[in-house]
């Protein structure tokens, strides 16, 4: 550690004798080592140069050694065949202490890891049951294809959520061979921790309603629940969260156990016009229904969707903010055709004079990565804000509604990107 020796003259020093060595206070020290990863601060720096940057901070000195290396193993991913065989291997053999760092584990298996191998089992059995201090945990399967979780692997994973104390747990793309393995699991997970739950195109071997008892999940506020008929059949409480607060869905009816009454925020996802509105059998009162829309740019019907969805709703005077995310593909055949706005003005604004609705809040985004000539994305962005600041003028003098504007597209040198980002809102 550096200090500054202000006892010194150095008035009568020669220049080399004098010492300017200084130690800087440890808060300091700690903005600045937050300030390069990507947890804090506005910095964003790719994650191999985050890393670099960090390691070199690590070698200033024991004090900064000591902040970074909370910081260097807080987040850890596993996502491809190496990286899972070599950092296991590291934690497990050269560096079991820094195990304890670990906050968040982003763990995902590729095709070509064959969990049937019998050595595989109890190694990686092993290796998860090190991680005690995880919080947030990422257990994803590659998106070609699905993983069966069974015998020592299931086991392993068991031990991991048995040992952590889980606020977050995502689980992606995986094979169980019953509904009753997928409950043990869940009722693994910390019930009494865990706060988000995100359950993905999972399968099951056997379908069937499960045999066990509903797995309990009091502190669980919020659910992501994609593809879930395959998950579960047949009526029944499969999931006891009385305290759930927002939910995100991207199939309906909704499932029986989640207790919609007492959500404050609704997602529907993955939404197309083509689809079947929402029924909502029991009652549901949400504070915020948020909708995610994918629709051609020559469609009249989504606007029709919406408002068919919003006179769906069995309280609409409960709901005080709306939000849709509206993602138009422009055509490589016709990239010119732009979405007419009009409808959906017409729809918003009745709806906001029938209702107690407070807020609106739409995002537009115009997408041209399948369009070749994607210079036709730089030169529609001002044309595109007027066009919307017209159609929804009413609304926007109201102060009710605010839109957030985004240009999408491919450039030969960039790849995919954002192209122009503008918020439209009431001017004061």
């Amino acid at each position: 550690m550096l200090s500054l020796d202000t006892s010194a003259d150095f008035n009568n020093q020669p220049h080399h004798a004098i010492s300017t060595t200084i130690q800087l206070p440890l808060d300091v020290i700690h903005y600045l080592i937050e300030a390069i990863d990507v947890h804090g601060g506005d910095f964003r720096a790719d994650e191999e140069d985050r890393r670099s940057l960090l390691a070199a901070c690590s070698l200033v000195c024991r004090a900064w050694n000591d902040i970074c290396r909370h910081v260097i193993f807080r987040k850890i991913s596993f996502k491809k065949r190496f990286f899972l065989i070599s950092r296991l291997c590291f934690f497990r053999d050269k560096a079991r202490h820094l195990t304890q760092y670990v906050k968040e584990a982003d763990i995902s298996f590729e095709n070509d890891f064959n969990l049937s191998v019998p050595r595989i089992h109890g190694w990686l059995s092993e290796c998860f049951d090190r991680f005690e201090n995880l919080t947030v945990l990422h257990l994803v399967n590659h998106e070609d294809g699905y993983c069966i979780c069974y015998g020592e692997v299931y086991s392993g994973i068991l031990h991991l959520l048995t040992n952590a104390r889980l606020r977050e747990f995502y689980l992606h793309h995986w094979v169980f061979q019953t509904p009753d393995c997928l409950l043990s699991l869940l009722e693994c997970s910390c019930p009494t921790t865990l706060e988000s739950l995100s359950l993905k195109n999972i399968k099951m071997m056997v379908r069937g309603s499960p045999s066990i008892g509903p797995a309990h999940l009091e502190e669980l506020r919020n659910l992501e629940v994609y593809d879930y008929k395959d998950i579960f059949y047949g009526p029944g409480q499969v999931i006891v969260c009385p305290n759930l607060k927002t939910c995100s869905v991207n199939d309906w009816p909704f499932p029986s156990w989640i207790a919609t009454s007492r959500l404050s925020k609704l997602t529907l996802c993955n939404v197309t016009p083509s689809r079947a509105i929402p029924v909502f059998k029991r009652a549901i009162c949400p504070f915020e229904l948020v909708i995610k829309m994918t629709v051609d740019p020559e469609s009249r019907e989504y606007s029709t969707w919406i408002a068919n969805c919003l006179n769906s709703i069995p309280a609409p005077d409960h709901l005080r903010q709306l939000s849709l995310h509206i993602r138009f593909c422009i055509s490589e055949t016709d990239p010119l055709h732009f979405p007419d706005y009009a409808p959906l003005s017409r729809v918003l604004h009745r709806f906001y004079k029938n209702h107690k609705v407070e807020r609106i809040q739409i995002n537009v985004e115009l997408d041209f990565c399948a369009v070749i000539a994607w210079m036709f994305s730089a030169s529609v962005g001002s044309a595109e804000v007027a066009r919307l600041e017209d159609a929804f003028e009413l609304s926007l003098k109201e102060g009710v509604l605010s839109i957030e504007f985004t240009i999408r597209g491919y450039s030969p040198g960039r790849g995919e990107g954002t192209f122009m980002r503008s918020r439209i809102e009431r001017k004061s």
